[in-house]
């Protein structure tokens, strides 16, 4: 019962608080990539005559934003320095 006094410590939610921001940031990025990258692809399939490239773009604009939050949580948790304890 003695762990509840690390809620306490101004560390733990500094913390909380790169990875909250960070998250978000890397998120708006990944999305505008992606974003970015299917209206390119999309444009370049109409372009050519195969059917490939059409492929990759729809597979590319149909990825899951749950997905990119998930990824960006993980990226961002690899910025805070975690106490030894965790």
């Amino acid at each position: 019962m003695e762990q509840w006094n690390i809620w306490l410590e101004r560390d733990v939610w500094l913390n909380v608080a790169i990875v909250l921001v960070a998250t978000a940031l890397i998120y708006g990025v990944l999305r505008a990539v992606v974003g970015a990258l299917h209206k390119r692809l999309t444009a370049w399939s109409k372009d050519q005559d195969g059917s490939w490239q059409h492929f990759v773009a729809v597979v590319i604009g149909r990825t899951s934003r749950l997905l990119l939050r998930a990824f960006s949580l993980l990226l961002a948790l690899r910025l805070p320095d975690l106490p030894d304890s965790w």
